[in-house]
């Protein structure tokens, strides 16, 4: 009686769960049709949207309203969507290089519009490795928002690095060595220059040395 009876109870615990589960399923169903008929209108349902899309691993849905808010209410939605919007796009195979450089580009010009440290911190984070000289201007513009004293910013060393590589892997010997210098300066550590293998092609170089 007493196998029966915690098999019957088993059951019961399990149902219960099911049942919870699917009602959790169907409030969120239709959270999600109002969500839609409201986001082209009210950016605040257009972020909650993408983030029910986002936690589903609906991806590529994501991105889209994230992109279609961004676009429309530019100055109405906090940092996290621009960030949230690029990394939904790096991970969605889907996506484009074109689409991840208009990306880069429309955080870069956010970061720069709300001189914002956490657009800058994010757009420098994301350009590491990357030989295009195209971006070098909007990487010194974050650079420059991070180095106000106001930021109080204090991974320069890093972001640094980051402008370093690019300007080594197009072959700019010179800037590059100078921005190790500062992130030198801010505290990096010689032994990750000396082990970063995007620097090999500077051992030439006598200030290098």
């Amino acid at each position: 009686i007493d196998r029966v009876t915690n098999g019957l109870e088993n059951r019961i615990e399990r149902t219960e769960g099911h049942i919870k589960a699917r009602e959790e399923q169907k409030q969120q169903a239709k959270r999600k049709l109002q969500l839609l008929q409201e986001y082209t209108t009210n950016p605040e349902a257009a972020i909650e949207l993408a983030k029910i899309y986002f936690d589903e691993w609906e991806r590529d849905s994501a991105k889209q309203i994230y992109k279609e808010v961004i676009e429309k209410f530019p100055d109405d939605i906090d940092e996290e969507a621009y960030t949230q919007w690029l990394w939904c796009i790096k991970d969605t195979w889907t996506s484009s290089p074109e689409e991840y450089n208009y990306a880069l580009k429309t955080i870069a010009n956010a970061a720069e519009r709300k001189q914002s440290i956490a657009l800058a911190e994010g757009y420098l984070s994301s350009i590491s490795g990357r030989d295009d000289t195209t971006i070098l201007a909007d990487a010194l513009k974050m650079y420059a928002i991070l180095a106000q004293p106001k930021a109080q910013y204090g991974n320069l060393a890093s972001m640094a690095v980051n402008i370093a590589t690019i300007y080594a892997l197009i072959g700019d010997n010179k800037n590059a060595v100078e921005w190790i210098e500062k992130a030198l300066k801010n505290g990096y550590s010689v032994w990750d220059i000396e082990d970063n293998y995007y620097y090999y092609g500077l051992s030439g170089d006598k200030k290098f040395n």
